[in-house]
């Protein structure tokens, strides 16, 4: 959020009155692969629970879910190309430096990363997470 990657949002109790209806607010989409499910569940739920600050509408999908890696398995693969694809469309991407499909979809969008940072041995985040 502090990146500015994903729109601000609102966690106050107060209601913000936008004055653009539904149809004229800006739309973000956020793509998601990773084996769990996790992050992009978190994503999703925060902007159900709370509006962006600008008014902009944000959707998060997540293609597959795959839980664990299956090399042998040629339909998760398929899937994995075609992620990659996916991300190499993207606008802004983040990536751990330790993810192949980071490595390929940089180089098929020609797009410079944003890096996690990876967790500490007590699975507290940076501050930053990212550079």
């Amino acid at each position: 959020m502090k990146e500015n990657l994903l729109p601000q949002v609102n966690r106050s109790s107060e209601p913000i009155v936008f004055n653009q209806s539904v149809k004229q607010r800006k739309t973000i989409s956020v793509l998601i692969t990773s084996l769990s499910p996790g992050y992009s569940e978190e994503i999703r739920k925060m902007y159900w629970e709370n509006p962006t600050v600008t008014g902009e509408i944000a959707s998060i999908y997540q293609p597959s879910q795959e839980e664990y890696q299956q090399s042998e398995n040629l339909l998760h693969e398929k899937k994995a190309l075609a992620e990659m694809y996916q991300l190499s469309l993207s606008d802004k991407l983040v990536t751990s430096a330790w993810s192949t499909f980071g490595y390929v979809f940089q180089g098929l969008g020609g797009l410079k990363p944003w890096i996690l940072y990876k967790p500490n041995k007590n699975r507290t985040t940076h501050n930053p997470p990212c550079v």
